[in-house]
């Protein structure tokens, strides 16, 4: 099993040329989460790595049943 950080991989789910989406296990809250990560060319566009960090800022001030919680 994958391990990164709190997060055990379970599954990959997608992948594009910047990021990663896993089906993960938070190993400290014991909960299955979806777990996106930035591809190391992700990494590397400054610009592309800031809209995803600020995209997610905006996803965790929101509270719907269709939007996925932020946690992380």
């Amino acid at each position: 099993m994958r391990k990164l950080g709190k997060y055990e991989v379970l599954d990959e789910l997608s992948r594009d040329d910047f990021t990663t989406l896993y089906r993960a296990r938070d190993t400290q809250m014991g909960r299955e989460v979806a777990l996106k990560v930035l591809s190391a060319l992700g990494t590397q566009q400054p610009e592309f790595a800031k809209q995803f960090e600020e995209s997610a800022k905006i996803a965790a001030r929101l509270h719907h049943r269709r939007i996925v919680t932020v946690y992380d």
